[in-house]
C-alpha cells in the first residue's frame, strides 16, 4: 500500500512540474511600458552670462593733486551733490612752477646760442660773398668756392635748428603758464569732486595721501536699477532665439539659488571668439538680456549668472523616450502599442526633440500604453505581451 502511495506522489509531481513549464512556455513575455501623459516639452540649453552696467561712468579729477579726503568706500550708494573726493592742488602748483622755471633757463640758453648762430651765419654769408667775387676774378678754385658754401649753408641750418628750439620752449612755458593761471583762478569747489546723480561706486582704487595727476581717474559710477545680462552663445544654438524672447537667469548663492526673468532685448550678429573652459576657441553670438523684476538691484556688476534659452516648446503634447520609436523599412516612425494585451504598430510623426525625448503626433491619446523599448525586443504585430509599468 506504501509503495501504491508513493508511485501516486511522484506522478502528481512530475504532472505539477509538466503544467509549470507548460504554463511558462505559454505565458506572454513582460514588456516595459509607459502610460502616456499629456505634458510639455522644451527644446532648451544654458550658458553662463555676466551682469553688466549699462550706465555706467568713471569720474575722474579736473585738477589732479594729492588726496585729502575720501568720503566713499567700494560700493558705496551715493546721491546727486554727494561729496566724493577733497584734494590739495597746492603740490601740483608748485610742480609746474618748477617747470615753468626750467623752460625759461633753457629758453634763455637757447637764446644765447641764437645770437652767436646769427653771428656765426652773418660772418660765413660776409665770406661767402668775398670768395664769389676772388672766384670771378680767378684768383679762387671752385672746390674752394664750394666749401665755403658749405659752410655758410650749416651756418644757417644751426640758426634753424636752434629757432626751433625756442619756438618749443616758449610753447611749453605759456602752456604750463596757463595752467598755473587757472590754478590760481580756482576756487574750493574746483578742488571737490561730487556725485552729478545717484548710483554705486565701483572700482575704487585711489586713497588718502595719493597724488592723482590731472584727468586721473578715481573711481566708477553705476545705476543699479539699469543692469543688464550678456551672455555668448554658440553659433549653432542660434536657431529659435528671437529678439523678445523671455529667458530664466539664475544667480546661484551658497544657501539659496535667485531666479529672475528676463527679456531678449537685443542679439549682435556678429559672431566673435571666446576661449571655452577647456582652452577651445568657439564662435559665438553676443545676447543682450533684459531683467526687470523686483530683487534684481541687489545684483552687483559682473556677477555670473545662468541663463536658460528655450528655443521651442510644445504644450499638452504626448512624449516618449527616443528609444520607443523606431522606422520601418519605407522610413516612417512607429511606436509600439499595447492593446487588448497586443502590440500594435502606430504611426507617428516627430514634433519637438530633446537629447533623450521626443514629441509625438499620430493616433495616440493620452492613458495609451506604448513600449518604452523597441531595440531590447523581438517583436511582431499581435503578439501578445505582459505590460509592467
Amino acid at each position: 500500500m506504501k509503495k501504491k502511495v508513493k508511485i501516486a506522489l511522484i506522478i502528481c509531481a512530475a504532472l505539477a512540474v509538466t503544467s509549470a513549464a507548460a504554463w511558462a512556455v505559454a505565458r506572454p513575455p513582460a514588456v516595459e511600458c509607459l502610460v502616456l501623459e499629456s505634458s510639455v516639452l522644451e527644446n532648451a540649453f544654458s550658458e553662463i552670462g555676466e551682469v553688466i552696467p549699462e550706465a555706467e561712468m568713471d569720474i575722474y579729477t579736473k585738477t589732479g593733486g594729492k588726496l585729502l579726503d575720501v568720503r566713499i568706500a567700494e560700493g558705496s550708494a551715493v546721491q546727486k551733490g554727494d561729496l566724493l573726493f577733497a584734494f590739495d592742488s597746492t603740490g601740483r602748483t608748485l610742480e609746474l612752477d618748477t617747470q615753468k622755471k626750467a623752460f625759461e633757463s633753457e629758453r634763455a640758453g637757447a637764446q644765447t646760442r641764437l645770437d652767436q648762430a646769427l653771428m656765426e651765419e652773418k660772418r660765413q654769408h660776409e665770406e661767402l660773398e668775398s670768395a664769389k667775387s676772388i672766384h670771378e676774378s680767378g684768383g679762387l678754385s671752385d672746390q674752394q668756392l664750394n666749401n665755403q658754401q658749405i659752410s655758410y649753408d650749416k651756418a644757417v641750418k644751426d640758426r634753424e635748428l636752434v629757432s626751433t628750439q625756442i619756438k618749443y620752449l616758449e610753447s611749453q612755458i605759456q602752456a604750463v603758464g596757463s595752467e598755473i593761471d587757472t590754478r590760481s583762478r580756482e576756487n574750493q569747489s574746483e578742488t571737490e569732486v561730487f556725485a552729478d546723480r545717484p548710483g554705486i561706486i565701483r572700482d575704487l582704487t585711489v586713497k588718502e595721501g595719493h597724488v592723482i595727476p590731472p584727468g586721473g581717474k578715481l573711481c566708477s559710477l553705476y545705476q543699479p536699477n539699469q543692469l543688464r545680462v550678456d551672455c555668448y552663445i554658440l553659433v549653432e544654438n542660434t536657431e529659435g532665439v528671437k529678439t523678445g524672447d523671455e529667458v530664466d537667469v539664475t544667480l546661484r548663492l551658497r544657501d539659496e539659488d535667485k531666479k529672475f526673468k528676463g527679456t531678449i532685448g537685443n542679439i549682435v550678429h556678429g559672431a566673435v571668439d571666446r576661449v571655452s573652459k577647456v582652452g577651445l576657441t568657439e564662435k559665438r553670438i553676443k545676447i543682450e538680456i533684459k531683467v526687470d523684476e523686483g530683487g534684481w538691484e541687489d545684483v552687483g556688476p559682473y556677477w555670473p549668472v545662468e541663463v536658460r534659452f528655450v528655443t521651442a516648446r510644445s504644450s499638452g503634447c504626448l512624449i516618449a523616450p527616443k528609444t520607443a520609436l523606431f522606422e520601418d523599412a519605407e522610413g516612417v516612425f512607429k511606436v509600439w502599442a499595447v492593446q487588448d494585451g497586443k502590440l500594435v504598430a502606430v504611426e507617428v510623426e516627430k514634433g519637438i526633440q530633446t537629447p533623450s525625448q521626443t514629441e509625438i503626433r499620430g493616433d495616440l491619446e493620452p492613458g495609451d500604453v506604448i513600449v518604452k523599448n523597441t531595440r531590447t525586443m523581438n517583436v511582431t504585430p499581435g503578439k501578445s505581451v505582459r505590460v509592467i509599468i
